[in-house]
C-alpha cells in the first residue's frame, strides 16, 4: 500500500458515509473501478471535497474509505445521475468520479464478507 493510500485507511477520521447499489459495491469491490454518482443511493453526513467518508453497501456496511471529488450537498444532487448529467445539474464539474480509484482503499475483512 503506497503512502496516500496508508494516510486515507490508518489517519483519517471519515466525515460521513455513501450507500451504494449492488452493481456500483461489486464495481468497487470486484473490477476494482471508481464510484461513479449513478451508483449512489444515499449518503450520510456533511463533507466537504477532499474529506474521507466511509463507503457503503445498502446494509450500511461500510467496506472501503475513500476520498470524495464532491461535498455533501452536491452529491446529494448528482447521486443516482450519470456523469454526462454532472454539469447540467451543478453547472460545473470537478471530475467524472465521486470517488477516484486512486482515492479509495478496501477495508479488507469487510470486502471479503461482502465479496462473498
Amino acid at each position: 500500500m503506497n503512502a496516500r493510500k496508508r494516510w486515507i485507511a490508518l489517519s483519517t477520521q471519515p466525515n460521513g458515509k455513501l450507500i451504494l447499489d449492488e452493481g456500483a459495491v461489486r464495481a468497487v469491490i470486484k473490477a476494482g473501478k471508481s464510484l461513479l454518482p449513478t451508483g449512489i443511493v444515499g449518503l450520510e453526513g456533511e463533507f466537504e471535497r477532499g474529506d474521507t467518508v466511509h463507503i457503503c453497501d445498502r446494509r450500511q456496511r461500510p467496506f472501503a474509505i475513500g476520498v470524495v471529488s464532491y461535498n455533501s450537498a452536491e452529491l446529494a444532487q448528482i447521486k443516482g445521475h450519470r456523469c454526462a448529467e454532472i454539469e447540467g445539474i451543478l453547472g460545473y464539474q470537478y471530475r467524472d468520479e465521486a470517488v477516484c480509484r486512486d482515492n479509495l482503499v478496501l477495508i479488507c475483512e469487510t470486502a471479503k464478507e461482502i465479496k462473498a
